[in-house]
């Protein structure tokens, strides 16, 4: 099982990223495949990652679409996911070929 954590810093202030650090390390044992920390403002996003699906590193979290600015970390899995996509190609979202999200037109 994949572990989350993140700290948000309220009151523009700076997120603690050393104690997100360690409590991303906590988390090891339980997604001990993959980790990652990821800052951006007044956010700090951690993540430890089991690989269960898709055991490529293009699974990576978190996940960032930097054309976007939108950052996930996230815990669980998405069994239907091609159904999902299906759905939402036919409502004119779109992936590309690393399969990133992108919103109609």
């Amino acid at each position: 099982m994949c572990g989350i954590c993140g700290h948000l810093a309220f009151n523009h202030g700076q997120p603690d990223i050393n104690a997100v650090g360690k409590m991303t390390n906590k988390l090891l044992s339980r997604g001990p495949d993959a980790h990652g920390v990821h800052v951006s403002g007044n956010v700090a996003l951690g993540h430890s990652r089991l690989k269960i699906i898709d055991l490529s590193a293009r699974s990576k979290q978190p996940m960032i679409d930097e054309d976007l600015g939108l950052t996930i970390v996230y815990n669980g899995a998405l069994y239907n996911y091609r159904d999902l996509k299906r759905e939402l190609e036919s409502r004119g979202y779109s992936f590309d070929r690393r399969d990133t999200f992108r919103f109609p037109p």
